[in-house]
């Protein structure tokens, strides 16, 4: 398979870049020609899932799956103000994450 999966820790989203033939460079569409994201528009096209709270590490399994490992956002110690959008993980807490597995449909 010639794709890259990238994960943000911020937004909890997870991207889907194609590969070239030597698996050396990516094939990108127009709006990320310059390998600059300026916009969320330009992230829609490569966007392969989203909504999974800080994203720490990806792996496939032996079984051929993608496997999630995340923690949920929020702690009311993450700063002095809550700033909607501004993601934060409480780490003077227990924190709450899963494991999540993902089947292709």
């Amino acid at each position: 398979m010639n794709n890259l999966f990238v994960s943000g820790f911020h937004d909890g989203n997870i991207y889907k870049f194609n590969l070239d033939k030597a698996r050396t460079g990516l094939l990108l569409d127009s709006s990320l020609e310059d390998r600059v994201a300026n916009s969320k528009n330009e992230t829609r096209g490569i966007a392969f899932a989203e909504g999974f709270g800080g994203i720490t590490d990806m792996k496939v399994g032996l079984d051929g799956y993608l496997y999630i490992l995340s923690l949920y956002a929020g702690g009311d110690d993450c700063g002095p103000i809550y700033q909607p959008g501004n993601l934060c993980i409480s780490y003077t807490k227990p924190l709450n994450g899963a494991i999540f597995r993902i089947v292709p449909r």
